[in-house]
């Protein structure tokens, strides 16, 4: 990795890259079973993702050279080959039992139909998620199971993506679908989901999941049909609701107070700022301040006793009541 590891890690998320914090990623290897004997990462990066399957031989596969070569310095027991995972499969004989990726999101591609994409079709050439999601399909074993984490999008997005997606739902490959709100990722705060897959399953139900929560809900083929196989887990989960509880008189004498604090808190910060720099300009002075204060004070209750008188004319009062 290069010296300025923050700046290097900024221009690859230009191309959709984000390098998975550990966290995330000891979160991610939670899905698999505690002895995992090879593991498969077709866009491995820096290994960061290989690299929490201790014990395990490790296979993967990186376009970026130096990324590449870092992981297979520093990963103990592991095969990492160099070149473009879509354009040009290294481990295209092998299948893999266990898979765990994080593939760019939604970065461009040349489509081109082979064996992967067969029964499915081609992810469109501006975004390339289905195609790593499917080369991950492709490479899993009968009762094998991968994790892929992507951007939100792929849940959603229609026209070709969408008759991708339906195929994969119907097939019954979808076990779980993972929403994981923003913030786990160093420098940028994107949300995310994990897709999680396992082969020759009986049933083509999909349980949604919040990681914040740990709310899940099971929904079968039917209702996700209805809903024109849009994945998105607020779709079958809906968010808790805390209005039963929530008083609004209260929180708006809540809201005043803290205003009225922030804004003397303002006031003195102010104060403070012009007598330390000995501002004597006018724009500067502090009693100018104050009274610009006073003048826009003034302005806005002018205006809300002018809406009130309107309000309560007896002829305005009618026409709202009749819908004149």
């Amino acid at each position: 990795m290069p010296k300025s590891a923050k700046l290097f890690r900024r221009s690859l998320q230009k191309s959709g890259v984000f390098f998975t914090p550990k966290k995330l990623a000891e979160y991610m290897r939670s899905f698999f079973p505690s002895d995992v004997a090879e593991i498969y990462d077709p866009t491995c990066g820096d290994g960061g993702l290989l690299a929490v399957f201790e014990g395990s031989k490790k296979y993967g596969q990186e376009i970026d050279e130096e990324q590449g070569n870092y992981a297979a310095t520093n990963l103990v027991e592991a095969q990492i080959e160099i070149g473009d995972t879509l354009a040009d499969d290294k481990f295209k004989d092998r299948k893999f039992r266990y898979i765990v990726a994080n593939p760019p999101f939604s970065v461009a591609w040349e489509p081109q139909m082979d064996e992967r994409f067969e029964g499915f079709g081609l992810a469109p050439k501006s975004k390339a998620d289905y195609a790593f999601i499917l080369h991950c399909l492709h490479h899993l074993e009968e009762g094998g199971l991968a994790v892929v984490m992507c951007f939100p999008g792929v849940l959603y997005r229609g026209q070709r993506e969408g008759e991708i997606r339906e195929k994969i739902v119907r097939s019954g490959a979808l076990e779980r679908v993972v929403e994981i709100d923003g913030g786990d990722f160093e420098d940028t705060s994107i949300s995310t989901v994990l897709l999680i897959f396992r082969k020759n399953r009986q049933t083509n139900s999909v349980v949604f999941e919040k990681k914040e929560t740990g709310e899940t809900r099971e929904v079968n083929l039917d209702e996700i049909e209805k809903n024109g196989f849009n994945l998105s887990v607020c779709q079958y989960i809906e968010p808790k609701s805390d209005k039963a509880k929530i008083d609004p008189l209260k929180e708006q004498v809540a809201a005043r107070a803290a205003a009225l604090n922030h804004l003397r808190a303002s006031i003195r910060v102010d104060a403070t700022v012009c007598e330390l720099e000995r501002f004597r300009q006018p724009e500067f002075d502090h009693v100018d301040f104050l009274n610009r204060l006073q003048k826009i004070i003034a302005e806005e209750k002018a205006a809300f006793l002018k809406k009130w008188k309107e309000r309560l004319d007896p002829t305005r009062v009618q026409m709202e009541l009749f819908g004149l």
